[in-house]
């Protein structure tokens, strides 16, 4: 008898972790991604984004405003104008889209969205509030 209620209360205890589990990976995956903007932001996390940017994008570099996703949540990247030799702008048009980026807070952590392919890129030891006041 004592043993039989062992076995069931360890089973109860069995059922009660995995639900306690299971909602708290609902309640994670419930987090929405809400626009954010970036707070505190360095040098070395202004050159960290630029990388984040330009490895998106499969480019060598990228240049960046210094204020860039801290007065608005949207990236627009585009490439510089082509020049000749002497450094005029080579006349014709661009048939080249910009690139459009969201900043985005998920729990603690900043994302980028590159809006094209929808893939989320962490910044990583970057600090972002989001425009809902978290």
């Amino acid at each position: 008898m004592k043993k039989q209620s062992s076995v069931r209360l360890g089973l109860v205890t069995l059922v009660a972790l995995s639900t306690a589990l299971l909602s708290a990976c609902v309640s994670r995956a419930d987090q929405t991604a809400a626009p954010a903007l970036l707070v505190d932001l360095t040098e070395q996390n202004r050159q960290q984004l630029a990388a984040v940017v330009a490895k998106a994008l499969h480019r060598d570099k990228v240049l960046l405003a210094p204020d860039a996703l801290t007065q608005t949540n949207q990236l627009i990247i585009t490439r510089a104008p082509k020049r000749t030799l002497t450094q005029n702008p080579v006349m014709g048009r661009s048939e080249e889209n910009a690139e459009y980026f969201e900043l985005l807070k998920k729990g603690d952590s900043c994302f980028l969205l590159l809006r094209s392919s929808q893939q989320l890129y962490p910044l990583k030891g970057m600090r972002c509030n989001s425009n809902s006041g978290e």
